[in-house]
């Protein structure tokens, strides 16, 4: 009787000990499986109005971006919501025109949302003079021309390779920019280059908006950006 109990003890710790497996064993892979998915927070750009632009009271504006995002791809519609500092929410979806923003300096912000509710934004600045009021300096006009602007996906190169860099900077008064008139940053690396044409091959892993940024010689900046993504 006595060997019976203790052979039927064992059993059962087996038994305890087989469960007791199998529940740590889902446990973590549980744990896994919730850790393995990260959102990607969406990334915003606005093409136009150009940061630094001035418009008289009652000029028809035309805002122009677009949102990018890894999940959800091209973001549209509510998805895209834009806000003026002085007027609050102005507009929704990638592109519309306005007419009635009120005199002053305005930060317009586009800010876009993916599926899960996650945001992501990008500002310009512009100024509304009022009826009759005559702009001192007209803001540059910068243009990237490589990369190219993708509306489907985003330029990807391999880390360590080179990845070439084009663009212009045109402005009413001064005419063609160069030089030191035209800065590169990304925002991971910073500012990586100047002037109108350059390469480099040292870009961090990463999805990076490039922006290029025009200034005049009276201080007056106009900006293009375009994403690329680095992968190792």
């Amino acid at each position: 009787m006595t060997k019976f109990l203790i052979f039927n003890r064992q059993k059962f710790a087996e038994f305890l000990f087989y469960i007791l497996c199998i529940f740590l064993i889902i446990l973590i892979s549980g744990c896994e499986g919730d850790s393995a998915y990260t959102n990607q927070i969406p990334i915003a750009t606005i093409t136009s109005p150009e940061d630094g632009s001035t418009y008289n009271e009652g000029d028809v504006i035309i805002f122009d971006g677009y949102g990018m995002d890894t999940e959800d791809k091209n973001l549209s519609g509510n998805s895209l919501v834009w806000n003026s500092s002085a007027d609050g929410q102005i507009g929704t979806d990638t592109s519309f025109a306005i007419t009635s923003l009120s005199v002053g300096t305005h930060i317009i912000t586009l800010t876009v949302f993916d599926s899960d509710g996650a945001s992501g934004s990008t500002s310009v600045s512009i100024i509304l003079l009022e009826p009759g009021s005559i702009s001192i300096n007209t803001p540059p006009k910068a243009e990237i021309t490589s990369p190219e602007h993708e509306t489907d996906n985003i330029n990807e190169y391999n880390l360590g390779n080179t990845v070439v860099f084009d663009g212009s900077g045109t402005d009413t008064e001064d005419g063609n920019l160069t030089g030191a008139s035209l800065v590169w940053t990304s925002s991971i690396d910073g500012e990586i280059g100047t002037g109108s044409y350059f390469t480099i091959n040292i870009l961090s892993e990463g999805t990076h908006i490039i922006t290029l940024t025009a200034t005049d010689s009276q201080g007056a900046t106009g900006s293009d950006s375009v994403q690329i993504k680095i992968i190792p």
